[in-house]
């Protein structure tokens, strides 16, 4: 198992309410499908997905709320590019430095 820090997506939870709080599915998906990449044919287990409706509306609302906090002057501390069906994160460390280089009054996010 990989040591860096664990990824878990709002989907990935969405999901495992979905799927009657299914440990086995949560866990293969848990860092970017890391255990679920040793197993044959895992690939499977994961065709369905959340309804793309509900996923899509998901997204529209996290967008907006970003965007209002921009209009609210806050700073976008993530280093990840805006496309957000990039599975990626900001690496911690990188967000931590982006705070400490923070002017005392700045507000400031992350998503």
């Amino acid at each position: 198992m990989s040591k860096t820090r664990a990824s878990v997506r709002a989907t990935d939870i969405a999901e495992y309410i979905r799927y009657q709080s299914c440990d086995r599915r949560f866990k293969l998906k848990f860092n970017d499908y890391e255990l679920a990449k040793k197993i044959p044919f895992s690939n499977l287990i994961f065709d369905t997905s959340l309804d793309p409706v509900l996923e899509e509306e998901g997204r529209r609302r996290e967008n907006e709320w970003e965007a209002s906090l921009q209009k609210d002057g806050l700073v976008n501390l993530n280093q990840i590019s805006q496309d957000l069906n990039q599975n990626q994160a900001t690496d911690w460390n990188i967000f931590v430095q982006e705070i400490q280089h923070l002017p005392v009054e700045q507000q400031a996010y992350g998503r």
